[in-house]
């Protein structure tokens, strides 16, 4: 993936206080970079066809509480199954 992606690592930049791992990418004319603490995206910074967008992260809890109900499993028969990423959107033709 990091192929298909063009993956770079660019270095570190520090968001909220946090050292994030900085990496750009680029894949069909989409160009990003991504700032990622413990693998938790705080900020994004997208630009395709001319048009930029950025998000960042406004608030961070590392102890939130949740109620212990919102993990349990339902009763009766329960199925996993695996998740497989998908390959991505096929590549288009260039245009000349």
């Amino acid at each position: 993936m990091k192929k298909q992606f063009n993956f770079k690592e660019l270095g570190i930049d520090t968001i909220m206080g946090k050292p994030c791992d900085v990496i750009s990418l680029s894949f069909n004319g989409i160009q990003g970079k991504m700032y990622s603490w413990k693998n938790i995206i705080l900020k994004s910074e997208v630009s395709s066809q001319g048009v930029q967008v950025t998000t960042q992260a406004i608030s961070l809890d590392e102890s939130p509480k949740f109620d212990k109900e919102l993990f349990e499993l339902p009763q009766g028969n329960v199925e996993f199954s695996e998740f497989v990423m998908p390959e991505g959107p096929p590549k288009r033709e260039s245009r000349q």
